[in-house]
Protein backbone atom coordinates (compact mmCIF):
# COMPACT_ATOMS: atom_id res chain seq x y z
CA UNK A 1 0.00 0.00 0.00
CA UNK A 2 1.32 3.46 -0.91
CA UNK A 3 1.66 5.68 2.19
CA UNK A 4 -0.43 8.86 2.24
CA UNK A 5 1.09 12.06 3.67
CA UNK A 6 -1.31 14.53 5.18
CA UNK A 7 -1.23 17.93 3.37
CA UNK A 8 -0.34 19.83 6.54
CA UNK A 9 2.59 17.49 7.22
CA UNK A 10 3.77 17.79 3.59
CA UNK A 11 3.78 21.61 3.95
CA UNK A 12 5.76 21.42 7.22
CA UNK A 13 8.38 19.13 5.62
CA UNK A 14 8.80 21.55 2.69
CA UNK A 15 9.38 24.50 5.03
CA UNK A 16 11.93 22.51 6.98
CA UNK A 17 13.92 21.64 3.85
CA UNK A 18 13.96 25.28 2.69
CA UNK A 19 15.11 26.45 6.09
CA UNK A 20 17.89 23.86 6.17
CA UNK A 21 19.20 24.91 2.75
CA UNK A 22 19.17 28.56 3.77
CA UNK A 23 21.16 27.76 6.92
CA UNK A 24 23.70 25.70 4.95
CA UNK A 25 24.13 28.56 2.45
CA UNK A 26 24.66 31.09 5.19
CA UNK A 27 27.31 28.85 6.73
CA UNK A 28 29.28 28.69 3.46
CA UNK A 29 29.03 32.47 3.00
CA UNK A 30 30.24 33.02 6.50
CA UNK A 31 33.27 30.81 5.88
CA UNK A 32 34.13 32.75 2.70
CA UNK A 33 33.87 36.09 4.48
CA UNK A 34 36.04 34.79 7.30
CA UNK A 35 38.66 33.62 4.79
CA UNK A 36 38.69 36.99 3.04
CA UNK A 37 39.15 38.87 6.30
CA UNK A 38 42.35 36.99 7.18
CA UNK A 39 45.42 39.29 6.87
CA UNK A 40 47.65 38.72 3.81
CA UNK A 41 51.31 37.72 4.14
CA UNK A 42 54.21 40.17 3.91
CA UNK A 43 54.80 41.87 0.55
CA UNK A 44 57.86 40.54 -1.27
CA UNK A 45 59.66 43.03 -3.50
CA UNK A 46 61.60 41.44 -6.37
CA UNK A 47 64.98 42.84 -7.41
CA UNK A 48 64.87 45.38 -10.21
CA UNK A 49 66.01 44.21 -13.64
CA UNK A 50 67.56 46.88 -15.84
CA UNK A 51 68.33 46.10 -19.54
CA UNK A 52 71.06 48.29 -20.98
CA UNK A 53 71.98 46.31 -24.14
CA UNK A 54 70.25 46.49 -27.54
CA UNK A 55 68.92 43.55 -29.50
CA UNK A 56 70.89 42.89 -32.65
CA UNK A 57 68.43 42.98 -35.55
CA UNK A 58 69.23 41.59 -39.00
CA UNK A 59 69.90 44.22 -41.65
CA UNK A 60 66.80 45.31 -43.56
CA UNK A 61 66.07 43.37 -46.73
CA UNK A 62 65.53 45.11 -50.05
CA UNK A 63 62.17 43.59 -51.02
CA UNK A 64 59.68 45.58 -53.06
CA UNK A 65 55.96 44.94 -53.27
CA UNK A 66 53.47 45.11 -56.12
CA UNK A 67 50.20 43.49 -57.03
CA UNK A 68 48.40 42.38 -60.18
CA UNK A 69 44.98 40.69 -60.43
CA UNK A 70 45.20 37.43 -58.49
CA UNK A 71 48.80 37.92 -57.34
CA UNK A 72 50.80 39.73 -54.70
CA UNK A 73 54.44 40.18 -55.72
CA UNK A 74 57.58 40.38 -53.61
CA UNK A 75 60.80 40.96 -55.54
CA UNK A 76 64.43 41.73 -54.78
CA UNK A 77 65.51 41.67 -58.42
CA UNK A 78 65.74 44.78 -60.59
CA UNK A 79 62.63 46.75 -61.48
CA UNK A 80 63.33 46.27 -65.17
CA UNK A 81 63.53 42.47 -64.91
CA UNK A 82 60.42 42.37 -62.73
CA UNK A 83 58.36 44.53 -65.07
CA UNK A 84 59.43 42.58 -68.16
CA UNK A 85 58.59 39.27 -66.50
CA UNK A 86 55.15 40.49 -65.42
CA UNK A 87 54.37 41.87 -68.90
CA UNK A 88 55.17 38.53 -70.50
CA UNK A 89 53.26 36.69 -67.78
CA UNK A 90 50.16 38.79 -68.40
CA UNK A 91 50.28 38.01 -72.13
CA UNK A 92 50.78 34.30 -71.38
CA UNK A 93 47.73 34.23 -69.10
CA UNK A 94 45.60 35.80 -71.81
CA UNK A 95 46.82 33.32 -74.44
CA UNK A 96 46.29 30.35 -72.13
CA UNK A 97 42.77 31.52 -71.38
CA UNK A 98 42.03 31.43 -75.11
CA UNK A 99 43.30 27.93 -75.86
CA UNK A 100 42.66 26.16 -72.54
CA UNK A 101 40.16 28.05 -70.36
CA UNK A 102 41.08 26.67 -66.93
CA UNK A 103 39.27 28.53 -64.08
CA UNK A 104 41.65 31.10 -62.60
CA UNK A 105 39.59 32.87 -59.91
CA UNK A 106 40.78 32.37 -56.32
CA UNK A 107 39.52 33.40 -52.90
CA UNK A 108 42.93 34.79 -51.87
CA UNK A 109 45.81 36.21 -53.92
CA UNK A 110 48.74 33.94 -54.70
CA UNK A 111 52.21 35.12 -53.70
CA UNK A 112 54.75 35.55 -56.51
CA UNK A 113 58.25 35.79 -55.02
CA UNK A 114 61.14 36.76 -57.33
CA UNK A 115 64.53 36.03 -55.74
CA UNK A 116 67.76 37.41 -57.13
CA UNK A 117 70.16 38.34 -54.32
CA UNK A 118 71.35 37.03 -50.95
CA UNK A 119 70.46 33.38 -51.70
CA UNK A 120 66.85 33.95 -50.73
CA UNK A 121 65.60 31.17 -53.00
CA UNK A 122 67.37 28.53 -50.90
CA UNK A 123 65.23 29.52 -47.90
CA UNK A 124 62.18 28.16 -49.74
CA UNK A 125 63.86 25.08 -51.21
CA UNK A 126 62.97 21.75 -49.54
CA UNK A 127 65.97 19.91 -48.17
CA UNK A 128 65.47 16.86 -50.41
CA UNK A 129 65.48 18.72 -53.74
CA UNK A 130 68.23 20.16 -55.89
CA UNK A 131 68.74 21.80 -59.28
CA UNK A 132 65.53 23.77 -59.02
CA UNK A 133 65.01 27.27 -60.33
CA UNK A 134 61.30 27.52 -59.55
CA UNK A 135 58.89 26.22 -56.93
CA UNK A 136 55.17 26.02 -56.37
CA UNK A 137 54.30 25.93 -52.66
CA UNK A 138 50.76 25.21 -51.57
CA UNK A 139 48.75 24.51 -48.43
CA UNK A 140 45.11 24.88 -47.38
CA UNK A 141 45.44 28.60 -46.68
CA UNK A 142 47.99 30.05 -49.08
CA UNK A 143 49.95 29.31 -52.24
CA UNK A 144 53.13 30.81 -53.61
CA UNK A 145 55.26 30.67 -56.76
CA UNK A 146 58.97 31.26 -56.18
CA UNK A 147 61.36 32.00 -59.08
CA UNK A 148 65.15 31.99 -58.84
CA UNK A 149 65.86 35.03 -61.01
CA UNK A 150 69.61 35.12 -60.36
CA UNK A 151 70.33 31.74 -61.97
CA UNK A 152 71.16 31.84 -65.69
CA UNK A 153 72.23 28.23 -66.26
CA UNK A 154 71.42 24.95 -64.52
CA UNK A 155 73.67 21.91 -64.22
CA UNK A 156 72.00 18.55 -64.65
CA UNK A 157 72.76 15.94 -62.01
CA UNK A 158 69.30 14.41 -61.84
CA UNK A 159 67.93 11.00 -62.68
CA UNK A 160 67.75 11.57 -66.42
CA UNK A 161 70.80 13.32 -67.83
CA UNK A 162 71.44 10.86 -70.64
CA UNK A 163 70.49 13.40 -73.29
CA UNK A 164 71.27 12.27 -76.79
CA UNK A 165 74.33 13.89 -78.36
CA UNK A 166 72.76 13.39 -81.79
CA UNK A 167 70.36 16.25 -81.08
CA UNK A 168 73.24 18.40 -79.79
CA UNK A 169 71.94 18.76 -76.24
CA UNK A 170 74.51 19.54 -73.59
CA UNK A 171 73.61 17.22 -70.74
CA UNK A 172 75.58 19.31 -68.24
CA UNK A 173 74.25 22.84 -68.73
CA UNK A 174 70.78 24.17 -69.43
CA UNK A 175 70.03 27.83 -70.14
CA UNK A 176 67.25 28.93 -67.78
CA UNK A 177 64.26 30.79 -69.23
CA UNK A 178 62.65 32.52 -66.25
CA UNK A 179 59.48 33.25 -68.21
CA UNK A 180 59.04 29.55 -68.94
CA UNK A 181 59.67 28.63 -65.32
CA UNK A 182 56.98 31.07 -64.17
CA UNK A 183 54.55 29.68 -66.75
CA UNK A 184 55.30 26.12 -65.58
CA UNK A 185 54.61 26.89 -61.92
CA UNK A 186 51.49 28.86 -62.86
CA UNK A 187 50.08 25.82 -64.66
CA UNK A 188 50.97 23.70 -61.61
CA UNK A 189 48.96 26.21 -59.57
CA UNK A 190 45.94 25.97 -61.87
CA UNK A 191 45.98 22.17 -61.97
CA UNK A 192 46.39 21.93 -58.18
CA UNK A 193 42.97 23.54 -57.73
CA UNK A 194 41.12 20.62 -59.31
CA UNK A 195 39.35 18.18 -56.98
CA UNK A 196 41.69 15.34 -57.93
CA UNK A 197 45.22 16.14 -59.08
CA UNK A 198 46.00 14.63 -62.51
CA UNK A 199 48.57 11.81 -62.58
CA UNK A 200 52.15 12.91 -63.16
CA UNK A 201 52.31 11.80 -66.81
CA UNK A 202 49.11 13.69 -67.70
CA UNK A 203 50.16 16.83 -65.84
CA UNK A 204 53.59 16.88 -67.47
CA UNK A 205 52.16 16.13 -70.93
CA UNK A 206 49.76 19.07 -70.67
CA UNK A 207 52.59 21.21 -69.32
CA UNK A 208 54.85 20.42 -72.27
CA UNK A 209 52.09 21.28 -74.78
CA UNK A 210 51.32 24.56 -73.02
CA UNK A 211 54.97 25.61 -72.72
CA UNK A 212 55.50 24.95 -76.43
CA UNK A 213 52.77 27.52 -77.23
CA UNK A 214 53.99 30.47 -79.29
CA UNK A 215 52.15 33.75 -78.77
CA UNK A 216 52.38 37.49 -79.15
CA UNK A 217 49.88 40.36 -79.16
CA UNK A 218 48.45 39.32 -82.54
CA UNK A 219 48.59 35.53 -82.74
CA UNK A 220 48.67 32.23 -80.85
CA UNK A 221 50.10 28.96 -82.15
CA UNK A 222 49.11 26.02 -79.95
CA UNK A 223 49.90 22.29 -80.04
CA UNK A 224 51.97 22.59 -83.21
CA UNK A 225 54.92 20.18 -83.36
CA UNK A 226 58.17 21.45 -84.81
CA UNK A 227 59.53 20.04 -88.04
CA UNK A 228 62.87 18.45 -87.12
CA UNK A 229 64.10 19.03 -90.67
CA UNK A 230 63.76 22.80 -90.46
CA UNK A 231 66.83 23.11 -88.21
CA UNK A 232 70.29 21.58 -88.59
CA UNK A 233 70.62 18.30 -86.73
CA UNK A 234 73.50 19.64 -84.66
CA UNK A 235 71.84 22.90 -83.66
CA UNK A 236 72.13 23.92 -80.02
CA UNK A 237 68.59 24.11 -78.57
CA UNK A 238 68.41 22.44 -75.19
CA UNK A 239 64.70 21.65 -75.18
CA UNK A 240 63.17 20.14 -78.34
CA UNK A 241 59.73 18.79 -79.17
CA UNK A 242 59.09 15.09 -78.57
CA UNK A 243 59.53 14.01 -82.19
CA UNK A 244 63.12 15.30 -82.15
CA UNK A 245 64.00 14.54 -78.54
CA UNK A 246 62.87 10.88 -78.74
CA UNK A 247 64.01 10.13 -82.27
CA UNK A 248 67.21 8.31 -81.26
CA UNK A 249 66.14 7.05 -77.86
CA UNK A 250 64.27 4.08 -76.43
CA UNK A 251 60.94 4.81 -74.75
CA UNK A 252 60.46 4.51 -71.01
CA UNK A 253 58.68 1.19 -70.24
CA UNK A 254 54.96 1.88 -69.88
CA UNK A 255 54.72 0.34 -66.41
CA UNK A 256 57.29 2.85 -65.15
CA UNK A 257 55.97 5.66 -67.32
CA UNK A 258 52.43 5.55 -65.89
CA UNK A 259 53.36 4.86 -62.26
CA UNK A 260 55.95 7.59 -61.67
CA UNK A 261 54.77 9.93 -58.94
CA UNK A 262 54.86 13.73 -58.84
CA UNK A 263 57.78 13.54 -56.40
CA UNK A 264 59.95 11.22 -58.50
CA UNK A 265 63.29 12.65 -59.72
CA UNK A 266 62.13 12.53 -63.35
CA UNK A 267 59.03 14.58 -62.57
CA UNK A 268 60.85 17.06 -60.35
CA UNK A 269 63.57 17.72 -62.94
CA UNK A 270 61.75 17.79 -66.31
CA UNK A 271 63.94 20.44 -67.95
CA UNK A 272 65.91 19.67 -71.07
CA UNK A 273 65.27 16.58 -73.15
CA UNK A 274 64.12 14.46 -70.22
CA UNK A 275 62.97 11.15 -71.75
CA UNK A 276 60.03 10.62 -69.41
CA UNK A 277 58.80 14.23 -69.81
CA UNK A 278 59.08 14.10 -73.62
CA UNK A 279 57.27 10.76 -73.69
CA UNK A 280 54.46 12.31 -71.62
CA UNK A 281 54.41 15.15 -74.16
CA UNK A 282 54.12 12.67 -77.05
CA UNK A 283 51.44 10.51 -75.42
CA UNK A 284 49.17 13.35 -74.30
CA UNK A 285 49.58 15.15 -77.64
CA UNK A 286 48.58 11.96 -79.48
CA UNK A 287 45.55 11.45 -77.23
CA UNK A 288 44.33 15.01 -77.67
CA UNK A 289 45.14 15.72 -81.30
CA UNK A 290 46.28 12.52 -83.02
CA UNK A 291 44.55 9.48 -84.51
CA UNK A 292 41.61 11.59 -85.65
CA UNK A 293 40.71 12.48 -82.05
CA UNK A 294 39.58 8.92 -81.20
CA UNK A 295 41.37 9.03 -77.81
CA UNK A 296 40.24 12.47 -76.67
CA UNK A 297 37.32 11.32 -74.53
CA UNK A 298 39.05 8.46 -72.66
Amino acid sequence: MTPVIHPALRRSLRLAVVAGLAFFSCGITGQRVAAQEQPAGPTVELPKLVVTDQRELPPPESWRYADIPGFEILTNTSDRSTQQLLRNFGLFRQALGMVMPIPTSTSAPTMLILCDRDNKFEEFLPSDTANRVSLFLNNHEQSAIVIRMGTKTLSFTGADNTHDVKIATDSQEFAVDHDQQLYREYVHFLLSRSEARPPAWLEEGLMQIILAMKFDKKSIVFAEVEDPNEKPLFATPEDRDFNTALRHRALVPLQKFFTLSHNSPEALNPLGNNAWAKQAYAFVHMCLYGRGGRYQKP
